[in-house]
């Protein structure tokens, strides 16, 4: 990864200004949301004698003074901790900033040790600096893993056998467990002006979730990383087979029965998603993956890696 400059500059001054935005009202605001309520009590503690002069209006007062002293007060609260959790972005982002600067394109354990990050703190970081262009992806391509040559091994567990797809958005590949000798699918997210860092960690968190039902219809997902270059990746289990799109490109529509089938297993993987609080805005055929068994049998799968969302309503 190489550091753009101007890039930096443009992200530096605009965390700058959120940041003041942010910090100076919010402390403005703690200190009249602390003054209305400091009146609160001093007329709380007198308040026999107000009673004794203005019964009527002395839990008016007394209410007025509260809700005046409250909003502010809840006010400066949010914005002083947005602006806290924003001044520490700036902070590792100029941490980040120097130590490409020092060192040109340090590895992830160089990261870690010379900024003591921990691992989280760092993917969190680069992410960050990628989707901003801070940080430009290798020469090679954006989630471009294969850019090495032909079983390129990264992260010294995953050895890439062929590339499936590429995009902007990413890539899936074909890969292999050095040690295990299994194969699997290994999907890239590249962090992007509308791709955020953030919404990628929670779909891919969402990914986990939703494997650990150990649903026959949903892939399992068995690993979630970053590559060396700070890309995010999630590994699934190897399907032998082919795309309900595919299969109906090459032969047409399925045979009714085949398609009740299809559709009752796909309809089930989805209720199980529901009852976890996720759900996939749409199914085309492209996502419907048609799993070979040793066998020989056939059983609909899927693929929602990258592509769940939060159930609303």
């Amino acid at each position: 990864m190489q550091l753009d400059l101007q890039r930096y500059r443009e992200e530096r001054r605009r965390l700058q200004r959120i940041t003041s935005a942010l910090l100076i009202p919010g402390t403005v605001l703690a200190a009249v949301g602390v003054l209305w309520l400091c009146l609160w009590i001093m007329i709380g503690a007198f308040h026999e004698e107000m009673q004794q002069e203005a019964a009527e209006d002395y839990w008016l007062i007394l209410g007025t003074l509260l809700v005046a002293g409250l909003l502010p007060t809840i006010a400066s609260v949010v914005m002083l901790r947005i602006g806290l959790r924003r001044r520490g972005r700036l902070r590792r982002l100029r941490d980040l900033a120097a130590l490409f600067r020092a060192r040109g394109a340090p590895t992830d354990a160089e990261i870690e040790r010379e900024l003591a990050w921990t691992a989280a703190v760092r993917v969190a970081a680069v992410a960050h600096a990628l989707e901003r262009g801070v940080l430009s992806p290798p020469a090679g391509g954006a989630g471009d893993l294969a850019a090495a040559g032909d079983h390129a091994v990264f992260n010294e567990t995953y050895e890439v056998q062929e590339a499936l797809c590429r995009s902007d958005d990413g890539a899936v590949y074909r890969v292999r467990h050095v040690r295990t000798d299994q194969p699997y699918a290994l999907t890239t997210f590249v962090p992007g002006p509308d791709r955020a860092a953030a919404v990628i960690e929670r779909r891919l968190q969402d990914s986990v979730t939703a494997s650990e039902l150990d649903h026959p219809g949903l892939v399992r997902v068995v690993d979630v990383d970053t590559t060396e270059d700070g890309l995010p990746f999630v590994v699934a289990d190897w399907l032998e087979g082919e795309t309900l799109a595919a299969r109906e490109d090459r032969d047409g529509p399925l045979p009714a029965e085949e398609q009740r089938v299809v559709e009752e297993r796909i309809g089930a993987a989805l209720e199980a998603l529901e009852a976890i609080d996720l759900r996939l805005a749409d199914t085309p055929p492209a996502r419907v993956f048609l799993a070979r068994g040793p066998a020989g049998q056939e059983r609909a799968v899927l693929l929602h890696v990258g592509h769940l969302r939060p159930r609303r309503g």
